[in-house]
């Protein structure tokens, strides 16, 4: 049985449409059935030009002027429109006509502009489905990374006076939910820090300490296999090079515990790394040796070795 999929066509006079019929067209025929929700018009002449002849499913909403389609301006009817096609895609489910929705690229600026407060489908979404916005967050997939966004689309200020360790905890609660659904069947949680080095206890600045360390512990008082918080930098380079940063943290712990070196001087025997790495490396294995007998033991046969 195929997956109905309402695509809302998004900014109409951008690269919205576009993007949705080849969508439709890509996935002819397969798992899944695309109904696109937008005006008919706008939709049926992107599929003359980009449907491969295919003629795609469509749930029509009259929500632009014919004379306000104006493919690459920012037009406040587009705006309009944009909302108007993702309350129809969401209306769509809700009576049982699609299972997921689907939103192509929209414009914030003409949404704003026909005097709709807008910052993003997050929000949108949050409103039309009766959820608190709290409750609602952003997530960026691609090649196996996903990031899960706490905040979105404000000022820092604003961001921070918001943020909360219960804000970080729901934002992680709801990524690992996510991924779950996505197939990953054991989420692994890496908690990106606040402020350089994740703050470094405290060296530059609170908020880690009173916001994102308290999250990562309340997540894995649930049970979520949380790592953090650390620097968005160290924590994706960790992601693509696993294979290296292990041993690489192994032997650095292992400086630490079996010579008198200094952080900043273990950090240069191992590639010029920052004397914070090298803490982060050290730290990372002294939590994972707790209860954990075969890395002990491996640690130990290391130390054995290294002593001969």
């Amino acid at each position: 049985m195929s997956r109905r999929i309402a695509i809302a066509i998004g900014d109409p006079n951008g690269i919205g449409p576009e993007i949705a019929v080849k969508a439709a067209a890509r996935a002819a025929g397969g798992a899944l059935e695309p109904v696109l929700v937008g005006d008919a018009f706008v939709i049926e002449q992107y599929a003359a030009r980009f449907g491969d002849g295919a003629k795609p499913r469509i749930e029509a909403v009259e929500a632009l002027p014919r004379d306000k389609f104006q493919p690459g301006a920012c037009e406040p009817a587009a705006g309009r429109a944009t909302v108007e096609y993702v309350r129809a895609a969401v209306a769509l489910v809700g009576r049982g006509g699609a299972d997921a929705i689907c939103a192509c690229p929209m414009s914030e600026t003409a949404i704003n502009a026909a005097g709709i407060a807008f910052s993003g489908y997050a929000g949108l979404l949050a409103d039309l489905t009766g959820t608190p916005r709290d409750k609602v967050f952003l997530m960026l997939a691609a090649q196996g990374l996903r990031i899960a966004h706490v905040t979105l689309h404000e000022s820092v200020q604003s961001a921070l006076a918001r943020m909360t360790p219960e804000l970080v905890t729901e934002a992680g609660l709801a990524a690992v939910a996510a991924a779950k659904r996505l197939g990953v069947a054991a989420p692994k949680l890496g908690v990106m820090g606040i402020n350089p080095h994740a703050g470094e206890d405290g060296l530059f600045g609170s908020e880690d300490e009173r916001i994102t360390k308290p999250a990562v512990a309340e997540l894995k008082r649930r049970g979520i296999a949380a790592d953090g918080p650390v620097g968005g930098d160290l924590l994706l380079s960790q992601r693509r090079h696993r294979s290296v940063v292990w041993p690489r943290q192994i032997g650095m712990y292992l400086a630490k515990q079996l010579t008198a070196r200094s952080l900043p001087e273990i950090g240069r025997r191992f590639g010029n790394r920052d004397h914070t790495t090298v803490l982060h490396a050290i730290r990372k294995i002294e939590g994972q040796l707790d209860g954990n007998s075969r890395l002990k033991d491996e640690l130990e046969e290391l130390k054995k070795l290294l002593a001969h």
